[in-house]
């Protein structure tokens, strides 16, 4: 079995984004960059990532980060977590730990993160990654 292991920066800001299918984040300069360090995980492996949120701006921002994860048959899974602050200037990174069960369907998963505004609703940044079970 061949085990592929690849560090990617998938860096998306709400100025500039690079086209992944996502509509345009407008009025804030956010960036959220996720860092795997594996693309393929054999079934009951664990893949990491590293999640990195900057704030550009000058103002902070109450922010709740949503996760989605679209497998292979075509299920959507959603992940919300709790508000926080993203003060002026701030860059904070969160670990992410993931275990693909033994029997999840085999090929490749999309994982999006969105970080929105909890105050306005505003998407502020969206990245992706992709990971092959395999």
């Amino acid at each position: 079995m061949l085990i592929q292991k690849h560090r990617w920066l998938l860096l998306l800001t709400s100025v500039v984004l690079f086209s992944l299918g996502s509509a345009p984040v407008v009025k804030a300069h956010v960036e959220m960059v996720v860092d795997p360090n594996s693309i393929y995980i054999p079934p009951g492996g664990e893949v990491n990532f590293t999640l990195t949120i900057t704030n550009h701006d000058p103002v902070s921002y109450r922010c709740r980060l949503a996760a989605e994860l679209w497998t292979p048959d075509g299920r959507t899974i959603h992940y919300s977590d709790r508000d926080f602050t993203l003060r002026p200037h701030q860059s904070i990174s969160r670990e992410v730990s993931r275990t693909a069960p033994y029997g999840a369907p085999l090929g490749v998963y999309e994982l999006w993160f969105h970080l929105y505004d909890s105050d306005t609703g505003q998407l502020l940044a969206t990245t992706h990654a992709r990971l092959l079970i395999g």
